[in-house]
């Protein structure tokens, strides 16, 4: 799997459990073990991301993986502003995330493992750009490790033994 990388900005660090999955904000990566077999958490991973309201249309369903580049996104990410999720520095009118272009580079795998259980691998990346004023500035935005939460979250109430 090809890691996504993104600049990091100063900004307080994420107060969660991330339990036996590993994070790493600066790579925008996310990597552990759901407790289910892969076919069926690949499924509730489609699920998800579709219900924040990204495309899983870039899959390859034999190898259990689906990705997208530069997919855009604007103000809003499933109910959220872009910002709870992007960081991508702030302008006079508040964050850039919720009033520039965003657009997301993401790739999520998944490796069948033994004992009914599947290997998780998450990267995220975004740049922002000044669309809507008429620039073309670009800024690379970090990831807040909400988006990856929030799919933690979604996998350990469908496969209760997460950890």
């Amino acid at each position: 799997m090809i890691t996504l990388c993104s600049s990091l900005e100063a900004q307080e660090p994420i107060k969660t459990d991330w339990g036996t999955f590993n994070f790493e904000r600066d790579l925008g990566a996310m990597s552990g073990l759901v407790a289910g077999p892969a076919d069926s958490v690949f499924r509730v991973l489609k699920t998800v991301f579709t219900g924040l309201g990204l495309s899983t249309k870039d899959e390859d369903s034999q190898n259990l993986s689906f990705k997208a580049t530069r997919f855009k996104v604007m103000r809003k990410l499933g109910k959220r502003p872009v910002s709870f999720f992007m960081s991508c520095g702030e302008g006079i009118l508040g964050p850039n995330a919720d009033s520039w272009y965003v657009f997301l580079n993401y790739a999520v795998q998944l490796m069948p493992m033994p004992g009914n259980k599947s290997r998780l691998q998450m990267g995220l990346s975004a740049e922002a750009v000044d669309i809507p004023n008429g620039r073309s500035d670009r800024l690379p935005c970090a990831t807040t490790g909400q988006m990856e939460y929030e799919v933690l979250r979604q996998l350990r109430e469908a496969f209760p033994g997460t950890k």
